[in-house]
């Protein structure tokens, strides 16, 4: 069963109101942001004035109850910032986007390569310290391999109980590969690769052959390069009409039942909860207005 979609590389041809509705449509969905400096404003990676709008959405929905579900990918320097447990640069980040996980990418596609493996693990073990409240979610393939034995397999040292992995055996490229891995054992994993409305259903028909074993697995599924599309001039864009194919698939074959019927649950509890208020709101108003107003010189409580 799945919890969660990931539509990576919102970027500046994003209408963020859509996003907004869809988010509504389907709270598990969560918008992925490519960041690496170099690369910011260009198809893909939002420019600063997008990720600033998207922070103030974030804030914005979350006042009202809402769900924008939004996670950092950090590629090049800030990759390679989180790697060396530069707390205070990911806080900014964070400040600025309110996202509520955050991947690391630390391989050569993505400009974030000639890191240590040890080093590497105790500065991402320091942000995820120092952000309790945000999931953090190590790339996994064979670029970061050994990274990865130092965070989840060293019995004396437990990763952080906030650490994840995706398991993407392409490092980010989008290649589907003809199996995906067994999760890590005790590790929340979600998987990647080559996915988009015309093999995520192949594509989930691996992944649940690799769960085969773990009937309690709720992992989570992210595609990129599978939701791009052109606009009529030609440009790359965040492409919503293939996002929305891909759920269309994903929700009629049942793999979101699980989380789809959990949040149909809190939703109705929210709506008892809110006219319950409301019922209790309106009779202490008629039992105020059956008194009478307090005269000047009665005090207001």
């Amino acid at each position: 069963q799945l919890d969660c979609i990931g539509f990576c590389g919102v970027d500046d041809s994003v209408d963020l109101q859509a996003l907004r509705d869809l988010s509504v449509e389907h709270p598990y969905v969560e918008w992925g942001v490519l960041l690496r400096p170099d690369k910011q404003g260009e198809p893909r990676y939002a420019g600063a004035d997008m990720l600033e709008a998207l922070g103030r959405m974030v804030s914005s929905c979350a006042e009202t109850g809402a769900a924008l579900r939004v996670a950092a990918h950090l590629c090049g320097t800030d990759c390679l910032r989180a790697l060396s447990g530069d707390v205070a640069h990911v806080c900014r980040l964070k400040e600025v986007i309110g996202f509520r996980r955050m991947q690391i990418n630390p391989t050569a596609a993505n400009e974030a390569s000639g890191w240590e493996p040890a080093p590497a693990a105790e500065g991402l073990r320091a942000i995820a310290n120092a952000l309790t409240d945000v999931e953090l979610i190590l790339q996994v393939n064979d670029e970061t391999r050994e990274l990865a034995h130092h965070l989840f397999s060293d019995p004396e040292r437990p990763a952080p109980p906030n650490f994840a992995a995706l398991l993407d055996a392409s490092c980010g490229l989008g290649v589907a590969p003809d199996a995906h891995p067994s999760p890590l054992p005790g590790v929340r994993c979600g998987f990647a690769g080559g996915m988009g409305p015309d093999t995520v259903l192949a594509q989930l028909l691996k992944v649940s052959a690799a769960c085969e074993g773990q009937p309690a697995c709720r992992t989570w599924i992210d595609m990129e390069s599978g939701v791009r599309g052109r606009d009529a001039a030609g440009a790359d864009i965040f492409d919503l009409a293939r996002i929305r194919h891909v759920l269309e698939l994903v929700v009629a074959e049942g793999y979101l039942d699980g989380v789809r019927q959990q949040q149909s649950f809190l939703s109705s509890a929210l709506y008892s909860c809110n006219t319950r208020s409301a019922t209790l709101q309106s009779s202490q108003g008629q039992m105020l207005v059956a008194r009478g107003a307090p005269s000047s010189g009665q005090a207001r409580l």
